[in-house]
């Protein structure tokens, strides 16, 4: 975690501005390496099957020539993604909400760019980031945000943030214009 430098308490400055470009590239490479371990996981996910019609068992027996196939097409950027089917769910309170089911190859194929750049990414999320993350909801946002909250507020001129007549002068002298025209509304 980095220092708060802000005098806020709580603040902290994400960890992606700190380690940013200490990472070395992801490769297409590397996801046509991972589209088994992808299929595994589609796989235990099951699903219905897309436009195609194509359902995960029929991949899975296709995948000693449909898995190969695949990974030369990523790499020699051939590979295009297949159309949704499109179906919709009824709400709780009425109507409907649609939703797109990709074609199983497609979903292989998101599983194994989501199994290449986690890694390389999830490390530099902030640690209150809740929001399609491993093992975080929106259910561990809501307990993370009912925990008391420490603040602790020092002068303006221990935080580095200076005097208002300091912080008016830096930003062209805005701040004592806004407070009389904020005035004149008052009135």
């Amino acid at each position: 975690m980095v220092p708060d430098r802000s005098g806020a308490g709580r603040v902290v400055v994400p960890k992606a501005m700190v380690i940013a470009g200490t990472w070395t590239p992801v490769t297409v490479e590397e996801v046509a390496f991972r589209l088994t371990d992808a299929l595994v996981k589609v796989v235990q996910n099951k699903g219905a099957p897309g436009a195609d019609g194509q359902t995960v068992e029929e991949l899975c027996e296709q995948w000693p020539t449909a898995g190969p196939a695949l990974a030369a097409s990523l790499l020699d950027g051939s590979y295009r993604p297949g159309m949704t089917r499109r179906v919709e769910i009824p709400k709780a309170g009425g109507g409907v909400r649609g939703l797109g089911i990709p074609n199983v190859t497609d979903r292989v194929v998101c599983e194994a760019v989501r199994q290449t750049l986690e890694p390389v990414w999830e490390p530099t999320f902030h640690e209150s980031s809740h929001g399609f993350r491993p093992g975080r909801s929106c259910h561990t946002a809501i307990t993370e945000a009912s925990q008391p909250m420490t603040v602790t507020m020092g002068s303006a001129e221990e935080s580095g943030h200076g005097t208002q007549q300091e912080r008016s002068r830096s930003r062209g002298g805005c701040a004592p214009a806004m407070s009389r025209s904020m005035a004149v509304v008052a009135t």
